[in-house]
């Protein structure tokens, strides 16, 4: 499993990378938008049903009064969608897809397999009661608290870098270097949690209590971290 694991970080990297680039495809697509480019099947067709070889209506046509009905005219409606539309599609796409829920969901089946390690553990020390809080304690500091915000940071970053380069090679460099990142922010967290619990095991004769201090702290961190990190800029 662990053989695995940095070919899928990579490749996962690699999708977040073409899925940032891919907003600015669909960007620029909205922001050129006009009606008169528009397809529509009824119009490529000839106006008549492949199957029944009868003639139908213009669909165009049908869509363009409904647009001036209820926009005014076509102007406003392409401007509206160049404009409004754009940057909240945008918005949405840049900030909203990857979603603290959706990143602890997908996360969700790897956490399992590490508590299914732990309790393995846990059962064959003895069921100690210390070693279950910290169990359940590890469980939500990195499943609910560090890992989401990490992702976080890792999302943004990717969102900066996407106008680096289209060339496959530096693509896969930057992948790489997200993932160096994530890994390089993991390791550090890792030694300053570790650190804190090795200090108040050795004050308090348990490092279980290292968990009132962390899961607060790491709380109010995530909390912080997601609602007050800027959005990705939208030019």
């Amino acid at each position: 499993m662990c053989a695995l694991a940095l070919p899928c970080q990579l490749l996962l990297a690699a999708v977040v990378l073409a899925h940032c680039r891919s907003i600015d495809v669909m960007e620029e697509q909205v922001r050129h938008f006009t009606i008169e480019q528009s397809k529509s099947f009824c119009c490529r067709s000839g106006h008549i049903d492949r199957r029944t070889g009868r003639p139908v209506p213009c669909d165009r046509i049908i869509m363009v009064r409904c647009i001036s009905e209820w926009f005014g005219s076509t102007e406003s409606f392409e401007s509206l969608v160049q404009d409004k539309l754009r940057t909240v599609l945008v918005h949405q796409l840049a900030n909203h897809v990857f979603s603290y829920s959706r990143i602890v969901q997908a996360m969700s089946p790897t956490m399992w397999v590490v508590f299914d390690m732990w309790t393995g553990q846990w059962i064959a020390d003895g069921y100690d009661l210390a070693m279950l809080l910290e169990i359940a304690a590890g469980i939500i500091l990195y499943g609910l608290f560090f890992l989401p915000s990490n992702c976080l940071v890792l999302l943004r970053l990717a969102y900066k870098a996407r106008h680096l380069s289209s060339r496959t090679s530096v693509q896969a460099l930057l992948s790489a270097g997200l993932v160096a990142t994530g890994a390089l922010m993991f390791g550090l967290f890792v030694m300053a949690e570790r650190s804190l619990a090795y200090f108040v095991g050795h004050v308090f004769g348990n490092s279980v209590y290292a968990s009132a201090v962390t899961l607060p702290v790491m709380g109010l961190v995530t909390v912080l971290l997601w609602r007050c990190m800027p959005s990705a800029e939208i030019v």
